[in-house]
C-alpha cells in the first residue's frame, strides 16, 4: 500500500496551508473629502493597479467596507482580524491648497500596530499610487538605485558606508528613496562632497567633474523591469472578492476532481485482478463443488491474492471517492456565491502591459 500514501500525500501537496500561504491584503476604498469625484475615481483606480502587481500579497474584498474611521485603528484592526487578512490598507484623498495629497493608514490586525503615510500627488496619479502601496505594505522594496560616474579608482561613499571603488560593477542598490550624501574620494587625495536624490523605481545617474569635483546630475531613468519593487517575489497576485475561493482553494478543488477520477480509475486494475483470482480459485472445484486434496494449496494462494487485491481496489475506491466529495463540496461552496459576482471574476479578463515613465517601469495589470 505504499503507493496508494504517496498519492494520497501529492494531492495533499496542492491544498493550501500545506505550503506558505500568500499574506492577505484588506484593501478599503478610498475615503474623500472635497476632492471631484472624477479625480477620486482616478487615483482609486491607479491603487487597485498598484496593489494588483503586488507580487506575494493576494488582495481580499468585503461586500461592504467596515463602520470604521480611518482614525480608529482598533475598529480597522479588528475587521481585518475578521477578514483574516494578513495587512489593511485604508487609503484616503484630500485636497490642500490646490494640491491632492494621497494618505494611507496600513494596520497589522495581529499586533494591532499602524503605520501612517503621506504622498503628494504631482501630475499623474500612477507614480504616486505605486509609492504609497509599497511603502505602506512592503517598505523592504521602497528603493531606488544610484549610478556614480567618478575618476578610475576614486572611492565612492554613500551616507559614509564605502561601496567600493570606481568603477563599480553596476549601480548602488538598495537606498531608500530621498536625499542621500555622496563622498567621492579620489586616488590624488582630491574630494568631491554632495546631496543626492534618490527615486523610487529609477536609476539616478551623476558624475563627478574631474577637475572642479562638482556633481552634476546625468539624469534618472526607470529601472529595468526586473529590479522594480512591483515585479520582485513570487509571480502571481490571486484576487479574492467578496467570499471568492482563494487561490490555493480553486486549484485544490481541481486537483481533488483528477485526481479523485485517477485513484478511482486506478482501482479497477486491482479490482479486475481479483475478479481473474477468484475465477481462477473457482475453476479448481471438482463436480462435487469442493477442492481437490492435490488443489488446496493453489486454491489456498488465489485466496490470498484475491483478498490482497480486493483491499487494494477497496482503498483506492474509497480515496478516490472522498476526494471527488471533496471536490463536491468545493464546487458547491462556489456556487454559492452570489452569482453577478462569480460571473464577473469569471469574464473580467487580465492583460499585461509594460509602463515606462518618469517614476519608473512596472507591470500594469488590469483585471
Amino acid at each position: 500500500m505504499r503507493w496508494l500514501r504517496w498519492i494520497i500525500v501529492a494531492v495533499a501537496s496542492a491544498l493550501p496551508g500545506v505550503g506558505a500561504a500568500e499574506p492577505r491584503i484588506l484593501a478599503l476604498p478610498i475615503d474623500a473629502d472635497g476632492v471631484p469625484a472624477r479625480q477620486v475615481a482616478e487615483v482609486q483606480a491607479e491603487l487597485d493597479r498598484a496593489l494588483a502587481e503586488l507580487h506575494g500579497w493576494s488582495r481580499i474584498g468585503l461586500p461592504a467596507p467596515p463602520p470604521c474611521e480611518r482614525s480608529d485603528e482598533a475598529c480597522l484592526a479588528e475587521a481585518g482580524r475578521a477578514a483574516r487578512a494578513d495587512r489593511i490598507f485604508a487609503p484616503s484623498l484630500r485636497s490642500l491648497g490646490g494640491a491632492l495629497v494621497l494618505a494611507a493608514v496600513s494596520v497589522d490586525p495581529e499586533s494591532g500596530s499602524a503605520q501612517r503615510l503621506t504622498q503628494a500627488i504631482a501630475g499623474s496619479p500612477a507614480g504616486a499610487a505605486r509609492e504609497l502601496v509599497v511603502r505602506a505594505i512592503t517598505p523592504e522594496r521602497w528603493t531606488g538605485r544610484l549610478e556614480v560616474d567618478a575618476a578610475r579608482g576614486s572611492e565612492i561613499w554613500i551616507d559614509g558606508v564605502l561601496h567600493g571603488s570606481s568603477p563599480l560593477e553596476g549601480a548602488i542598490t538598495g537606498l531608500v528613496p530621498g536625499p542621500h550624501v555622496l563622498r567621492v574620494v579620489r586616488p590624488g587625495g582630491g574630494e568631491a562632497r554632495s546631496y543626492v536624490e534618490v527615486r523610487f523605481g529609477a536609476a539616478t545617474r551623476v558624475r563627478v567633474e574631474p577637475r572642479s569635483d562638482d556633481v552634476t546630475l546625468v539624469g534618472v531613468e526607470p529601472a529595468p523591469v526586473a529590479a522594480t519593487a512591483l515585479s520582485e517575489g513570487p509571480a502571481a497576485v490571486a484576487v479574492d472578492r467578496d467570499g471568492g475561493l482563494p487561490r490555493g482553494w480553486t486549484i485544490a478543488k481541481w486537483a481533488l476532481l483528477g485526481g479523485g477520477a485517477a485513484v478511482a480509475a486506478a482501482g479497477t486494475i486491482p479490482a479486475a485482478a481479483a475478479g481473474a483470482s477468484l475465477r481462477e480459485r473457482d475453476a479448481l472445484r471438482d463436480g462435487s463443488g469442493s477442492f481437490p486434496a492435490d488443489a488446496r494449496a493453489r486454491q489456498e494462494e488465489l485466496g490470498r491474492r484475491y483478498e490482497a487485491r480486493r483491499s487494494a481496489a477497496t482503498g483506492l475506491f474509497v480515496a478516490g471517492g472522498a476526494m471527488l466529495v471533496g471536490a463536491g463540496v468545493l464546487f458547491a461552496w462556489e456556487a454559492l456565491l452570489p452569482g453577478g459576482e462569480r460571473d464577473e471574476r469569471r469574464d473580467r479578463a487580465a492583460s499585461v502591459a509594460l509602463t515606462v515613465s518618469a517614476d519608473g517601469a512596472g507591470v500594469v495589470g488590469r483585471f
